[in-house]
């Protein structure tokens, strides 16, 4: 995992739900290097980190109420590197999987990703499938939207605070 990365857009609303992941992946995958960009600069920045990194995971999670500042970056981003897939979480992702998915999303995270988006790293920096990671949706080659059955109930209280 040395040459793979993950990158957080960050934006105010969404601060303490990365926060937490990032705890999280701390503790799942210590030699996981892992950074944090301001949504408005990612397009200029991830075409940078794409050359430095073999993969670049990069993670979003939003609510409804920020997809319309949010639309402008990820049309920027639609012609991003190969290397670099995006993931998507949080209330919106979880609510609206297919329409998250249209936006540009290569997988979307539904419900707590605690233990999903580790396991889901975990298999993307492997070049393995995570077809059948549970919690998650994507879209196969021909457009069908497929989603996983629910990831495990997480007792929130089972992790440190960020």
């Amino acid at each position: 995992m040395k040459n793979d990365m993950v990158v957080f857009a960050v934006e105010g609303y969404n601060r303490y739900s990365i926060a937490a992941l990032a705890g999280i992946l701390d503790q799942e995958l210590p030699e996981l290097p892992v950074t944090f960009v301001q949504s408005r600069v990612l397009p200029e920045q991830i075409e940078e980190l794409a050359r430095q990194h073999r993969r670049v995971v990069l993670a979003f999670s939003f609510m409804s109420p920020q997809l319309p500042q949010l639309l402008p970056i990820l049309v920027e981003l639609r012609a991003r590197p190969e290397n670099v897939i995006m993931v998507a979480g949080g209330p919106h992702a979880s609510g609206e999987p297919a329409g998250t998915l249209g936006l540009g999303f290569d997988v979307v995270v539904m419900g707590e990703g605690e233990v999903t988006f580790p396991a889901l790293l975990r298999r993307i920096f492997a070049g393995e499938s995570y077809g059948d990671v549970p919690g998650i949706a994507y879209l196969t080659d021909d457009g069908k939207l497929v989603r996983n059955r629910r990831g495990p109930w997480v007792d929130l209280d089972a992790y440190p605070p960020y």
